[in-house]
């Protein structure tokens, strides 16, 4: 695909639900001449089936093209990186600073790696407690108390896999 990177104008910004109650944003660039160009449209919000990108990417675009409030948008000059007739990034119009909407999207952590690492913490802990609480039971103190413990540890661990 043919790159090009141009100046442009925001025209025009929303925030809010789309039509399929995903919230959403959306940023209209004016090219002069009559163009016009959109990008936006990531799931902000984490009830879509969708990977949700968070306020995150609304704070990456505020540092990037140089603005404190999102009100502020409109009338900001930018660049645009185009990559056929898409627009794949937006950068500070003197700056070299660029957010890369793709790239920024796939580093976002997701539901599957965050659950992946709650899961790895909460075996380390049950492995860890499951040597106290046995050293416990082994001396004789609280042996009922411990067996509870290790009891709901794995019981914890077992429902997490199962999601």
């Amino acid at each position: 695909m043919d790159r090009e990177i141009t100046n442009a104008e925001i025209e025009s910004v929303s925030l809010g639900f789309e039509g399929h109650g995903i919230f959403t944003f959306n940023i209209n660039v004016h090219y002069g001449g009559g163009s016009t160009q959109g990008c936006g449209g990531y799931a902000l919000s984490e009830h879509t089936i969708h990977r949700p990108v968070g306020t995150e990417i609304l704070t990456a675009i505020l540092k990037t093209v140089g603005c404190n409030e999102w009100n502020e948008l409109e009338g900001t000059p930018i660049r645009v990186d185009r990559r056929g007739h898409r627009i794949v990034a937006i950068g500070h119009y003197i700056k070299d600073e660029w957010l890369h909407f793709g790239n920024f999207c796939e580093s976002y952590p997701n539901d599957k790696t965050i659950i992946e690492d709650l899961q790895k913490q909460v075996s380390a802990f049950v492995r860890a407690n499951e040597i106290v609480f046995a050293d416990m039971a082994r001396w004789g103190k609280e042996a009922a108390t411990a067996n509870r413990r290790i009891a709901a540890l794995k019981g914890v661990v077992t429902k997490m896999k199962k999601s």
